[in-house]
């Protein structure tokens, strides 16, 4: 493997593997095998890339690409941006040795009142703005939670910059008792890379985005926004974490029994092992709809906001 493109001719490699930041709109090369396999190279979602259009992604080079290479779970071969293991095989997931409340433990608590200062409010919550914009219901989700918890929110654009420290994120933890980690982008099975920083961390993850969290990641090891009525709701049950050690320390369970490896180094092996197995020929006719069809990125339904 090598990127090395004038090491030999490119018609000579079994596979060439393009990585779509920019659209592509002639052929990589004048010759090419047909046993040869072009492959849609894709780790972000689309929305990061207004560039590319239905014309210079099917109309110019129909039929072009044979296999994807992305993070969607269906695509020929798979990229997850990281892995729990050891895993516990087909059975699933290695449940909670005491069995955490369920969201629903809201219905029991007293409501929150809207905070009329910061300093009263003794949880912490931390946001990172990587971007100056926000999407609508992003910046509501923050808006209104804004109005039950402290959040403090960093970034370029705000008030607050990201802590100056070796490990940022380690450093964060020290400081927070929440981390909230929003996908702008509401592409399903697009998984937040920062997610895997805290992860390990002793501070909880607030997650809100289409990624598929369950699938790959331990039962009770963040907080899933998507599973609350409202901001509200979720904002009595991050109060009630923070007030009860106990309960909090429930989302720590998992590190006894797994532990997480970033970036596997399998991706690439499944490449070459695909490349070694008989294949069906096959090829996109419209790498478009592949990437804007059924898995197209979407905003949140408003749900949360209610």
């Amino acid at each position: 493997m090598t990127s090395n493109r004038s090491l030999m001719p490119t018609a000579f490699y079994d596979a060439v593997v393009i990585y779509n930041t920019q659209p592509v709109t002639r052929p990589v090369a004048k010759k090419r095998r047909r046993e040869q396999r072009y492959i849609f190279y894709m780790p972000q979602p689309p929305l990061l890339f207004e560039n590319h259009t239905k014309y210079n992604m099917e109309t110019i080079l129909p039929k072009y690409y044979n296999w994807t290479m992305s993070y969607r779970a269906d695509s020929d071969i798979s990229l997850p941006r990281a892995q729990v293991v050891p895993g516990p095989g087909p059975r699933g997931w290695l449940a909670p040795a005491d069995p955490p409340p369920s969201p629903d433990v809201v219905e029991s608590l007293p409501p929150v009142p809207p905070q009329s200062g910061v300093s009263e409010n003794p949880v912490r919550v931390a946001f990172f703005n990587e971007f100056c914009h926000l999407e609508p219901t992003t910046r509501a989700f923050v808006a209104v939670l804004k109005r039950f918890l402290r959040v403090d929110e960093m970034g370029r654009c705000k008030d607050l910059t990201w802590p100056r420290a070796a490990d940022p994120p380690r450093a964060l933890a020290r400081d927070y008792d929440f981390y909230l980690i929003l996908a702008d982008e509401g592409c399903r099975d697009y998984e937040v890379e920062k997610l895997y920083d805290y992860l390990p961390l002793d501070i909880v993850s607030v997650v809100s985005g289409s990624g598929n969290y369950i699938a790959v990641l331990p039962p009770h090891s963040f907080v899933n926004a998507r599973e609350f009525r409202s901001v509200s709701d979720l904002a009595v049950y991050l109060l009630f974490l923070a007030q009860h050690p106990k309960e909090y320390a429930k989302f720590s369970w998992w590190k006894s029994h797994y532990k997480l490896v970033r970036s596997p180094p399998a991706n690439l092996c499944r490449l070459c092992e695909k490349l070694q197995q008989p294949q069906p020929p096959k090829a996109y006719v419209s790498v478009w709809k592949y990437w804007h069809g059924q898995y197209m990125c979407r905003f949140d339904d408003g749900e949360v906001f209610a």
